[in-house]
């Protein structure tokens, strides 16, 4: 594709150095061979190295929730950096971004703070460990739960690799990964009560701790069934194992408080990260005061991490949660999400050529006319959704060239944003269904 030269050579150069031309493996865009390097960012917009102007709803993989930009979020990142503070100590801003923490999320009676999402689950893990003195935890099928060994199994599987659904095979992601370590993991299946709680009665004397993302954003996005997380929450008490909901993408996108605010379903532990900051490094673990006390200096798990509670993270995310506690924002998103689902699902039933899910301000194409209730039944026709990527990057919104993923919405996202979305919507369903004839 010719508008994006400059990132095609880019990329012969960067990969000489550095395998892919990536720091993260989902930057690399194997459907268009290279990945796409950017040069500046503000509100709703994105440019490229190429100069092409987009609409960005990739936003950071969910971490932009404001925009980009955000102008009380970069006072204050300013002012501390006037400041001189940065890593390695802890201030009253520390006590300051607790405290707002622990002010909107649920089960937030105890707040620490690490810099991402992956380390916060292994904060977690450390803590029910400790807690709980029993080993195993319990994961989602088909769900990214960040790069830790005991997690970076079993998120998308090939289908010879499944096993039974009552209880998934245990699939390595990595070849990096430690088998002793994976085999300290259960796999249970998303959505399904029964097997769920019969996976938990077996390993219950062994099990430290069941982690959930309450909605599955990998790979596309997957809706907790009615009921679905209240029955988890009452296997985890029924056997007196803690139940941490991952909420790395759903925190502050759902709800001030999250998903877990949304569904009313209150873990003992959960996770924080992305939206917390606006795009600045910082992750947290939030939980009972009971289970969290293991993490007091000398108790029974250590809590390290020279960036932990970076100063010029914790600033931008003081003035980030000022923005996401009153629920305005979330409202805001939803709403449009919703505009643009319901659009794309109109346009989409006459020719029965799929429909749109969406949470959050988070929106996933499926080109399927089936229902995904199970991450197992994730599914899309690659090529026609290729064919709506590219009308699109016609159309200058961005989104990831991966016919099972998700794009999103931000504050900043305003009313011709969100009718030039619905147009290039409606352009790129034309041409798929042209394709179909």
């Amino acid at each position: 594709m010719d508008r994006f030269r400059k990132s095609r050579e880019l990329y012969v150069e960067f990969s000489g150095i550095c395998p892919g031309g990536v720091h993260s493996s989902v930057r690399f865009h194997s459907e268009i061979g290279h990945p796409i390097y950017f040069s500046k960012a503000q509100g709703s917009k994105i440019w490229d190295i190429d100069g092409n102007e987009f609409i960005d709803c990739i936003i950071g993989f969910g971490a932009i929730i404001l925009g980009h930009g955000h102008p009380k979020v970069t006072q204050a990142v300013k002012e501390a950096i006037d400041n001189g503070l940065t890593a390695g100590i802890e201030t009253e801003l520390s006590y300051t971004v607790s405290k707002k923490l622990a002010d909107i999320i649920p089960c937030a009676e105890s707040v620490k703070l690490s810099t991402s999402g992956t380390e916060a689950i292994m904060h977690a893990i450390h803590i029910v460990r400790g807690y709980t003195g029993k080993e195993f935890i319990m994961k989602p099928e088909g769900c990214y739960n960040g790069w830790y060994d005991s997690v970076l199994l079993s998120n998308h599987p090939p289908e010879h690799a499944h096993g039974p659904l009552m209880e998934p095979n245990v699939h390595l992601e990595s070849a990096g990964i430690l088998k002793e370590t994976a085999g300290k993991t259960v796999v249970y299946p998303f959505n399904d009560g029964n097997a769920f709680a019969n996976l938990v009665k077996k390993y219950k004397e062994r099990l430290a701790g069941i982690i959930i993302a309450p909605v599955v954003y990998s790979g596309g996005c997957v809706l907790p069934d009615q009921g679905y997380l209240q029955g988890v929450r009452e296997v985890a008490e029924e056997n007196d194992v803690p139940l941490i909901f991952d909420e790395v993408i759903t925190g502050f996108r759902c709800a001030p408080g999250g998903a877990q605010e949304l569904y009313g379903v209150t873990p003992d532990i959960a996770i924080f990260g992305k939206a917390i900051a606006n795009g600045y490094p910082l992750s947290a673990v939030v939980g009972k005061k009971e289970i969290m006390e293991v993490t007091t200096p000398g108790a029974e798990v250590g809590w390290q991490g020279t960036y932990n509670a970076h100063q010029i993270a914790l600033a931008a995310a003081s003035a980030s949660l000022d923005e996401l506690s009153d629920g305005r924002v979330q409202t805001y998103l939803a709403s449009n999400a919703e505009f643009l689902a319901n659009e794309f699902n109109k346009m989409a039933a006459d020719s029965k050529i799929g429909h749109m899910v969406t949470c959050g301000g988070i929106l996933t194409p499926y080109f399927t006319t089936r229902r995904i209730t199970n991450t197992r039944e994730r599914t899309s026709d690659k090529q026609m959704f290729m064919l709506f990527w590219n009308e699109l990057i016609e159309n200058q919104i961005l989104i990831k060239p991966s016919h099972l993923d998700w794009f999103g919405l931000t504050a900043a996202h305003d009313h011709e944003d969100i009718e030039r979305i619905t147009a290039a919507i409606e352009f790129a369903l034309r041409k798929v269904k042209e394709s179909r004839n």
